[in-house]
């Protein structure tokens, strides 16, 4: 550990140079004293003695400006360590313990290539893991409160993906579920309004989702077709299955031909893509989840 200097030290360095100005001036003033006392002394030994003096005094006015030099230097080398120290303990204090994960989630996170730090850095409080097994699926959430995470095991359920299962690369032409950690969107409904904390959309006859990879809208909600550019879109009023659901942030902004349209949203059966539980645990789901909380959901 580095030797801390303190402003003692600097007090004390001070002192001995003011001392050792004081001493080499009153040898000074001793010997103008003597000069001027002596009155023998010829115009020679006046002029070598004046010499002497004038040596003396050079000297002390170095011998100060050494002491100011190096108090100047040891004063700028606590103030230096001073600014560090502060620093070093200010980044000690914002740095936080990683948070307390049960291994059950420990290992889910590891089948979908997360880990803690993951969740830390997308700073989110709420998880929705889907681990698939071909087109059904084993859906749970997790919950951090004081940096501890919990699993909810009243939000615990099965459910249904993609019918090409989950994938690791997605197009318009693969029916499958996207693998990977995702933030959640928006809340949607097409009648009664749900209760939930996260931000919502009512769906309408004029509701679009663009799934057409050459449209300036690709993978996003329209309202109308008042700007339509699209030869392909989801109506999602003629979908029964998106009575209730929220949008899973996927392929956000949208790349071309990534796939579109990933929602979670009711259904009994494999998806085109989507992820499906039953209507209550759809309502459920989004009764818990909250958009102060920056929820995320992991599909394995």
């Amino acid at each position: 550990m580095r030797k801390k200097f303190s402003l003692q030290d600097v007090s004390m360095n001070k002192i001995i140079g003011v001392l050792f100005a004081i001493i080499s001036s009153a040898f000074l003033i001793g010997g103008i004293i003597l000069f001027i006392a002596s009155g023998e002394t010829n115009d020679d030994n006046k002029e070598e003695q004046l010499q002497t003096t004038s040596i003396a005094t050079a000297d002390t006015v170095k011998q100060l400006s050494t002491v100011s030099a190096e108090t100047e230097v040891t004063t700028q080398e606590v103030t230096t360590f001073a600014e560090e120290t502060t620093e070093y303990e200010s980044i000690s204090e914002n740095q936080t313990e990683p948070s307390e994960i049960p291994q059950e989630l420990q290992t889910l996170l590891n089948m979908g290539n997360c880990n803690s730090d993951t969740l830390d850095a997308v700073n989110t409080n709420q998880l929705i893991v889907v681990n698939s097994g071909g087109t059904t699926a084993n859906i749970s959430f997790y919950e951090k409160t004081n940096e501890k995470w919990a699993k909810d095991e009243n939000l615990t359920c099965t459910g249904f993906v993609g019918s090409e299962g989950t994938v690791k690369y997605m197009s318009e032409q693969v029916s499958g579920t996207p693998k990977g950690f995702y933030s959640i969107g928006s809340a949607f409904y097409q009648y009664n309004a749900p209760y939930t904390g996260l931000n919502t959309f009512k769906i309408t006859n004029d509701t679009y989702w663009v799934d057409d990879p050459d449209s300036k809208f690709y993978n996003q909600r329209v309202e109308g077709v008042a700007d339509k550019d699209w030869k392909s879109a989801e109506h999602m009023m003629s979908i029964p299955n998106y009575k209730y659901g929220f949008v899973i942030n996927y392929n956000t902004p949208a790349e071309y031909n990534k796939g579109s349209a990933i929602f979670f949203h009711i259904g009994s059966n494999p998806t085109n893509g989507c992820v499906a539980a039953s209507e209550n645990m759809v309502l459920a789901y989004l009764a818990k989840l909250n958009a102060g909380e920056n929820p995320y959901i992991l599909i394995i």
